[in-house]
């Protein structure tokens, strides 16, 4: 008091990502609390909790510090009061239940924990949380369980026993699935207005940003619904995202409606993704045009002499500008293309599909003539920027991420697969260590998502040289290509099981698995640019490619093709309004296939599978419930395609069986 003081704020972080925002200094001797002016049901922290006993029989308890509650507090009608808290304890209330129990007896205490805390504020808006329309306290929330809770918990279990019922490994199944958790972390949200909405991680990263999330598998193959409506009410939405004239998609929604080349390829490819995985093509139809802009712009924007191969400055989710021929953009791109082909063709568009593809062919052409380096796929250097981050000479590995991408949608081969082949050979030889910490000794930056003693895939290395493309453009572009990050290992280790890798697909998994384990880390919690990171949901690709799973739901289309114990397989399948059970058994010259439902509905009328190798196939039969359906069935290499006569829908608790004799 009478003194002067200086405040001075001081930034510092050496790197380009530092940085500090003051737009408002206050000094006062008084508490800063919200205006009253907010009506108490808007702040922020409005909402409430409950804790309840659900079980039936017996003597319930509770006891509370406030002695003066009235009974209707309490919904429950049988309750004896408890003794008061003492003033000095944290507690401030509690329910119990008492019981007796006799040498050998057991009895289990249910209880359900709720919360409501409708308002969520982002940036100055409260964009509000989607369960607001459907409760309006903890306690309404708390009386659905309830009275649900057998049908929820049932439906729940059934979903659990079917996963683990499968012949796949334990850890594998875990790895693959727990990243889902992801969507019920602080990192998702449901709007009030329905709007699904995900940042990076958790309050890190804006916008459900496209070059993110275009490695994730999970969502759009357990909740569909979901991706559904990140295209229609995001990504195509002209208040949003969407630029309508040239066909732009903000890569981070409304905080940034730039482009990202890799983002506005993964929304396509997705688009694709979610069409498969509905029922009927109304999506696609309401989309399409939205998808041909997105396309046209990729092409007028970065691909003007229709070579297939993007160029110019070319924004990627490594947060730089990269000038050049990129194989890792390109096939993206190139595999967006092919997507794009395949709707186009959907829609009666077939001049347009043509055309996309002409310009995938001349794409492909170009990468395996002049950037393929006879080891793995490189950039291309532009002369005009010779500063430009990028990989140039070097091993990287999301080279293929575009044809991982063409598997998990049904695309086939987009690149010469003995190319393929000899690339991923090289990432294994190159980038795969079961220890990282020597490699890190030598290249210091970056940051540690895979600990010395801990295995994994290195971004990038360069073992014919040209490392100095490390201290090309921003300081923290280094980092970038010295980490081992989950998501993108994800990718690439997807491809090598799509590929036939298996052993190194799996080994590289357990890797991941390792660095995870609950001894150490948080096995639901993976790490990249804040916790519980939404790319590493592209975990869940490694099991379609284990699968070898592809799905067309609007054409009543499934195919199976098990990398991994082919002649005894069984694991989960998902669809557009169902899941259950596939089995695959090989006896003899007898190969059966079961797809179990178990939760809803699937319609078929194509069902496609791979025999072993030189197999020739001499009958099929086709059966639903016991009763034979007629079915033509054609070949081709190894893969036999089953047309029944009629399409068929199954319902949960029903089976189709197939025996194909060779």
């Amino acid at each position: 008091m009478g003194k002067k003081a200086k405040i001075e704020v001081v930034d510092a972080h050496s790197s380009g990502w530092g940085h500090i925002m003051v737009d408002q200094i206050i000094f006062t001797d008084k508490k800063m609390v919200e205006s009253d002016q907010i009506p108490f049901d808007e702040k922020r922290d409005y909402g409430s909790m409950a804790l309840v006993l659900v079980d039936e029989g017996g003597d319930d308890i509770f006891a509370s510090a406030d002695t003066k509650l009235p009974d209707e507090v309490f919904t429950h009608q049988r309750y004896s009061s408890g003794r008061s808290f003492d003033d000095d304890e944290k507690l401030i209330g509690s329910v119990g239940k008492k019981f007796v129990l006799r040498p050998g007896q057991e009895t289990t205490v249910s209880y359900i924990l709720t919360w409501y805390f409708p308002n969520f504020y982002h940036r100055g808006l409260n964009m509000g949380r989607s369960y607001e329309k459907r409760f309006g306290s903890a306690q309404d929330v708390t009386a659905h369980i309830a009275a649900n809770f057998d049908r929820l918990a049932a439906q729940t279990r059934l979903w659990h026993n079917t996963w683990y019922d499968s012949t796949l490994p334990h850890w594998f199944l875990d790895r693959t699935f727990l990243n889902t958790s992801i969507l019920a972390t602080n990192t998702c949200y449901l709007f009030r207005d329905g709007r699904f909405y995900g940042y990076e991680g958790v309050y890190h990263g804006d916008g459900t940003c496209t070059h993110v999330w275009g490695y994730v598998q999970a969502a759009g193959r357990l909740f569909p619904e979901l991706e559904r409506r990140l295209r229609e009410r995001v990504d195509y939405n002209t208040q949003i995202a969407f630029d309508p004239e040239s066909g732009r998609i903000g890569y981070r929604a409304e905080f940034n409606r730039n482009d990202a080349v890799d983002g506005q390829s993964g929304v396509i490819l997705r688009t694709y993704r979610e069409h498969q995985m509905s029922e009927d093509d109304a999506f696609l139809r309401r989309n399409y045009n939205a998808v041909k802009k997105a396309m046209n712009y990729l092409v007028n924007t970065y691909d003007s002499d229709e070579d297939g191969i993007l160029t110019g400055g070319q924004h990627n989710t490594l947060d730089a500008k990269w000038y050049g021929k990129i194989t890792w953009l390109s096939l993206y791109y190139g595999a967006a293309l092919r997507a794009t082909g395949e709707m186009a063709d959907e829609m009666g568009d077939h001049e347009y599909g043509r055309y996309v593809r002409t310009l995938a062919d001349r794409g492909r052409t170009y990468i395996e003539e002049k950037l393929f380096n006879g080891e793995y796929f490189i950039h291309e250097a532009d002369p005009a920027h010779p500063k430009s981050p990028g990989v140039f000479n070097g091993c990287e590995y999301s080279q293929l991420l575009g044809q991982g991408w063409a598997y998990q949608v049904g695309l086939g081969e987009i690149l010469n697969p003995e190319k393929v082949t000899t690339a991923l050979n090289s990432l294994w030889k190159y980038n795969f260590s079961t220890d990282v910490g020597p490699f890190r000794e030598v290249f210091k930056d970056g940051r540690w998502y895979a600990m010395p003693g801990e295995g994994g895939l290195i971004a990038c290395t360069w073992p014919h040289g040209g490392e100095e493309a490390l201290t090309h453009g921003r300081q923290h572009f280094a980092g970038y290509l010295n980490e081992c990050q989950n998501g993108y290992e994800y990718g690439a280790t997807s491809l090598m099981m799509w590929h036939g890798m298996v052993y190194r697909a799996l080994a590289h998994t357990r890797t991941l698995h390792d660095r995870y384990h609950a001894s150490k880390r948080n096995p639901w919690n993976e790490i990249e640019w804040g916790d519980h990171y939404s790319r590493s949901m592209a975990s869940y690709g490694l099991f379609t490619a284990v699968s070898g799973f592809e799905y067309h739901g609007p054409k009543g289309y499934i195919a199976f093709s098990p990398r991994l114990t082919p002649e005894n397989f069984k694991a989960a399948f998902t669809s557009a309004a169902g899941w259950g059970t596939f089995i695959q058994n090989i006896k003899g010259h007898t190969q059966t296939e079961i797809l179990d439902l178990k939760y809803g509905h699937l319609r078929l009328q194509t069902l496609g599978f791979d025999l072993p190798d030189k197999a020739g196939l001499t009958g099929v039969t086709v059966k639903v419930a016991g009763k034979k359906l007629n079915a033509r069935y054609s070949t081709k290499g190894r893969r036999v395609m089953i047309n029944l006569e009629r399409s068929v829908e199954i319902k949960a608790g029903q089976s189709i069986e197939i025996k194909m004799t060779f």
